[in-house]
Formats: C-alpha cells, sequence, structure tokens
C-alpha cells in the first residue's frame, strides 16, 4: 500500500518584512512555511534562477528554478508562492547583491499582479491582522 504525499498548503499571505521578522521561528519548525508575497522585480539572475523583489523598502531574494523559463520584465509586480528555507546560501556569482543572506523563497507558482489595486491590498492585508485569518 502506497501513502499519499502529504498536501502542500496553499501559502500564508505574508509580507517581505513579515517573513524576515519570522525567520527564526520558521528555521525551528519541521515543516517549511510556505508563503504567498508579493513584490516588484528589481533584478533577476538567469544563470541562477534567482529573482530579486523589493515591496516597500524591504527586499527578498526567490529562487525560480522550479517555475521553468521565467520571463517576467522588471519593474513588474509580482505574487509568488513557495516555501521560505533560512538556511540558503548563495551561489559563488550572482548579478545582485543577495540581502537577508540564508532567506530565499522556493517558488512553486508566479502570477503577475500588475493590475493590482495595492492600497486596497493593504487594507486587507490590516484587516486580516485585525482578524487573526
Amino acid at each position: 500500500m502506497t501513502r499519499a504525499a502529504p498536501a502542500r498548503r496553499h501559502g500564508e499571505i505574508l509580507t517581505i518584512t513579515e517573513i524576515l521578522v519570522r525567520t527564526t521561528a520558521i528555521s525551528s519548525t519541521p515543516q517549511p512555511l510556505s508563503v504567498r508575497v508579493l513584490g516588484t522585480l528589481i533584478a533577476y539572475d538567469s544563470n541562477n534562477s534567482l529573482a530579486l523583489i523589493e515591496y516597500g523598502k524591504a527586499r527578498l531574494v526567490v529562487d525560480t528554478a522550479l517555475l521553468g523559463p521565467f520571463r517576467h520584465r522588471l519593474r513588474t509586480l509580482l505574487q509568488f508562492i513557495g516555501d521560505v528555507e533560512c538556511d540558503w546560501r548563495p551561489p559563488n556569482r550572482v548579478s545582485f547583491d543577495p540581502p537577508n543572506v540564508g532567506v530565499v523563497v522556493r517558488a512553486r507558482i508566479v502570477r503577475n499582479v500588475e493590475g493590482l489595486d495595492v492600497r486596497l491590498y493593504e487594507q486587507a492585508m490590516k484587516l486580516r491582522l485585525e482578524f487573526g485569518v
């Protein structure tokens, strides 16, 4: 009898800052934290399949190797769903300076959210925190 693989989590909606704040808690959990994170693509290293996104003043590295060909343009607003890894080390040569060495999101899904009303999105994020959702 074969066992079914455990179901993947949907991706908790977090900002880049929230991910970075939680890194110590994330690294001590046995199950990787699945996140949904929004950011503007500010750099991409095609040799290493690494994207650098920014939201507000916070920056985060996203590993896009699982996504296949990455054809998104710089300055595009993107949403990634993936797992946070806290013991990541950048490759020797990366075309941008990775912030927060040790933290990376290994993306499973990416979508362009260029038309998103960011102010409304941020209001929804605040309500989510108020109601503990």
